[in-house]
């Protein structure tokens, strides 16, 4: 088993990401972005020597766009649900 550590920095903190692979799957999984590449990471929380870090499932490069996107569409669907349980007069 191969581990990778890599320290994600999402704009409201830093947290390091570990990822494990069988040593056959090496180049394919283990890549190197660089220093402000916006990526993608799915994976889940766990506890390692006391600090919280991301085992992760899978992580790829995103075009900058798409994280701006998404903020876009998480503030249009608050919007929608703040404004579903208001109640209608």
């Amino acid at each position: 088993m191969f581990s990778q550590c890599n320290v994600v920095d999402d704009g409201t903190g830093v947290i390091p990401c570990a990822q494990f692979v069988a040593p056959d799957e090496v180049p394919a999984m283990c890549q190197m972005y660089e220093l402000g590449s916006t990526v993608c990471v799915e994976g889940r929380l766990s506890t390692f020597r006391d600090v919280r870090q991301v085992v992760i499932r899978s992580i790829k490069h995103i075009d900058p766009n798409q994280e701006v996107l998404g903020w876009l569409e998480r503030l249009s669907l608050r919007q929608f649900l703040q404004a579903s349980i208001e109640p209608q007069i």
